[in-house]
């Protein structure tokens, strides 16, 4: 047993193959979503996620370059901190609700991974370990671990040039000020030592924690980091704005939290590739495949089409200036995601009004917002298994909109964003065949 889940610029997602009950399913989400608040609401997080994303998002090898070894450094400061809270979370969940998988899980990480000593989650385990937790002191320790953590990793980053190298220099001469995982074992120590109670220590206390081991603590400003982040990074190395790279979420409420996890597939068999040029290879890969998905490739304004054969285990590629919405009807399955989705209306505006599956992905604010746009008027929910659903969403035209999600977070949706919709009983049998249904359960279930 181990958490299944992953923390990407995309967001949270859970895996619906590996956790498989909902114990399992609101560990890993409460895992992931740690990592996501320590991002969101801290300097070096923060600044940690804009190097993940935008070395993920370019293709610049000079950009790269530049930014690889600040974001490893950046990120091996803070990864036992990262990763000994969002452990922490889950086996105070699991203590609490079910104390089997909690002994099991915590066996695991003990026993089998390596999680518990690379990430010295055992400096933590006594806050687990001393007393019967019921769910009220979970949340209340699991909340003050987490403020010890963030103010951890809120260190001042702006009197820096996250560029000229003397950062990198600093967290590790100047452990005290600039380096969250010095910073947080300290503190934890101190606590120990001291045998400090977290249930009545509140903001001001902890700060002063800090401030009696010589460590300065500042105020978090997502404003104050976008407008650093660009100045000093993002505009140097001539990419978008550090607002792009991150959706800041402020004030959410626990609800839009927990819907912030999607799901995905971890079934990732290998397939082949293949190019294609000429339209001899583009018609037999249309023949023989199952899938088709687009998007917009945004350093040459062409249009990508990637053909699946989940059969075969084979992924056609080639691109055009157009998309070409006549070939929709060569395969049973035609999709695109929200990221693209508008680019592509722009380029081809027939495009709303033929059959096209369109991934919403992860919860944010403007998920929210696309959906508004986009006129949803019904939604139909289509298991994948016991735990995870389809949210199935109609637009004004004949595109259908989806997002991947659990169960639970499905009756969460019903009761906020979803409730003045009508639910359906049934599929959009006509607008888009029921037998595409099985064709992206397929999909989904054996995605590349």
């Amino acid at each position: 047993m181990a958490s299944f889940g992953e923390f990407d610029f995309n967001g949270v997602h859970i895996d619906i193959n590996m956790n498989l009950d909902d114990y399992d399913s609101v560990a890993t989400t409460l895992h992931e979503l740690s990592h996501q608040t320590l991002c969101a609401d801290s300097y070096s997080g923060a600044l940690d996620f804009l190097l993940m994303n935008i070395n993920a998002a370019t293709k610049d090898e000079k950009v790269v370059s530049k930014v690889k070894q600040l974001y490893k450094r950046v990120n091996d400061a803070t990864i036992r901190v990262q990763e000994s809270v969002a452990m922490f979370h889950e086996l105070s969940f699991l203590k609490v609700f079910n104390i089997e998988k909690y002994n099991q899980l915590l066996s695991y990480y003990k026993n089998e991974s390596e999680y518990y000593k690379l990430y010295r989650f055992g400096d933590l385990e006594f806050f687990l370990s001393e007393q019967e937790m019921d769910e009220h002191s979970a949340l209340v320790l699991s909340s003050k671990i987490t403020k010890v953590a963030l103010f951890a990793m809120n260190i001042n980053l702006f009197e820096l040039n996250p560029l000229d190298g003397k950062y990198l220099v600093l967290m590790e001469k100047k452990l005290c000020d600039y380096n969250p995982n010095y910073r947080f074992s300290q503190i934890i120590k101190l606590i120990k030592k001291e045998k400090i109670s977290l249930k009545y220590c509140d903001l001001k206390k902890i700060q002063e924690l800090y401030s009696g081991l010589g460590m300065q603590c500042v105020e978090y400003d997502w404003e104050k980091f976008e407008h650093w982040g660009t100045e000093n990074l993002t505009k140097p190395l001539g990419v978008l704005s550090a607002g792009d790279y991150i959706d800041y979420k402020k004030d959410e409420n626990p609800v839009q939290i927990l819907l912030s996890a999607s799901a995905y597939n971890s079934s990732t068999a290998s397939y082949k590739y293949v190019p294609c040029n000429e339209k001899n290879e583009i018609e037999d890969a249309f023949l023989h495949s199952q899938v088709l998905y687009i998007e917009k490739n945004e350093e040459t304004a062409a249009v990508r089409n990637l053909l699946v054969n989940y059969k075969d285990k084979v992924l056609y590629e080639f691109a055009t200036r157009w998309i070409f919405v006549d070939w929709f009807k060569y395969v049973p399955f035609v999709f695109t995601d929200r990221k693209h989705y508008k680019e592509l209306v722009e380029i081809s505006p027939e495009v709303e009004n033929n059959c096209l599956f369109v991934d919403l992905a992860e919860y944010s604010r403007y998920l929210i917002e696309f959906i508004s746009n986009q006129k949803i008027s019904e939604y139909f929910i289509y298991p994948i298994n016991k735990l995870f659903v389809v949210l199935f969403m109609k637009g004004s035209n004949s595109n259908i909109f989806f997002h991947m999600t659990t169960a639970i977070n499905a009756d969460i949706w019903k009761a906020t964003h979803l409730k003045e919709f009508k639910e359906r009983g049934t599929w959009w049998n006509e607008i888009i065949p029921e037998k595409c249904l099985d064709y992206f359960k397929e999909y989904i279930t054996r995605q590349y």
